[in-house]
């Protein structure tokens, strides 16, 4: 192999691997219940143990079956957000579905656990090797 190819690949991998992500980004965390939802504002709680959650705009007795919309459950902790299949309160079900995702897990426990662990393996020798590309003096054209 040439050594401008060796060069290039060596680039080209440095480049792919340290990329703009900010460490550990993709590591999920489980969402922090005694903390203050994030526009709780929006959401009525309509039953406990485990808790669910319908638009606050939604009227009170308005079916909430597959017909009207959908559940997002947290898989962790049951928790539930009901999303309209129609508009209400100005947002779209769009919103509505984005608003339930930002406050539930979207993994198990367990499965978020691994999800983690595997990222990790995966990801440190690609940091490393990266890292220690970037470090290296490549030869400057004059």
């Amino acid at each position: 192999m040439s050594r401008n190819f060796v060069h290039l690949f060596a680039a080209a991998l440095a480049f792919s691997t340290s990329g703009c992500q900010v460490p550990h980004q993709e590591i999920s965390r489980t969402i922090d219940r005694p903390k203050p939802m994030e526009n709780a504002e929006l959401w009525r709680q309509v039953a406990h143990n485990p808790a669910k959650y319908v638009p606050r705009q939604l009227a009170a007795g308005s079916p909430t079956g597959p017909a009207q919309g959908k559940w997002i459950v947290d898989p962790q902790d049951h928790v539930a957000f009901f999303v309209p299949g129609s508009t209400c309160g100005g947002l779209s079900p769009g919103v509505w579905e984005g608003e339930a995702l930002k406050a539930t897990n979207p993994y198990s426990k367990k499965g978020q656990t691994l999800r983690n662990v595997r990222t990790m393996i995966l990801r440190w020798p690609l940091e490393a090797v990266g890292n220690a590309l970037l470090a290296y003096p490549y030869p400057v054209a004059s």
